[in-house]
Order: C-alpha cells, then structure tokens, then sequence
C-alpha cells in the first residue's frame, strides 16, 4: 500500500508539469502552422485577410483554436449567431416532442 501512495505522489506532483509541456508543445504547433500557411498563401499572391481566414480554417482542420477565436469556440459568436442556434435548438426541441407523441399514438 506504500508503495502505491508513493507511486500515485509522483505522479500527480508531475501531473502540472506533463500538463504544461502538453500545452506549450500544442501552442508551438499551432504558431508553425498559422505562420506556415499564412505566409504561404500571401506568397500565392493573396490578400492578407483572405491569408488570415484560410490558416484559421487550417488551424480548425488540424483541430487547433483558431487565432481569430471564432469558428470552435461557443464563447464568442456574434449575435446572429446566437439567435439561429436558439432558433435551433426549439425546433430540434419541438421535433423531439412530436415524436414522441407520434410514438405514443402508435
């Protein structure tokens, strides 16, 4: 039983610092492919706002939080965007409730 609370010990004390490392290496990553892209598209001759908008979709691609933090993030959608997921959410809502009246029925 020592053994096994010394072993657990060590292992939540490195816990924060794997943590860490995990984060820093994902942000490293993220910045290589932003810069990457970025500067490949501009290089193709595109504008600097369009080359913005394809890496942050490369970055969503990959599965990274977008520089610009739209797109994956449900924090901060803009206004319209809230009003249509609400919109959605009671349909899907009253769609639900049909159905199971309908099965009710049956």
């Amino acid at each position: 039983m020592e053994i096994l609370n010394k072993v657990l010990e060590e292992a939540y004390s490195n816990l924060p610092k794997s943590f860490e490392k995990k984060l820093y290496n994902k942000n490293i990553q993220q910045a290589k492919i932003y810069l990457k892209t970025y500067f490949n598209e501009i290089e193709k001759g595109t504008s600097k706002t369009q080359a913005a908008i394809r890496t942050n979709n490369e970055l969503t691609r990959q599965g990274l939080q977008r520089i610009d933090r739209m797109g994956n993030n449900k924090f901060r959608t803009s206004k319209r965007d809230k009003e249509v997921r609400e919109m959605e959410d009671d349909l899907r809502k009253r769609f639900e409730l049909e159905d199971k009246e309908d099965k009710k029925k049956e």
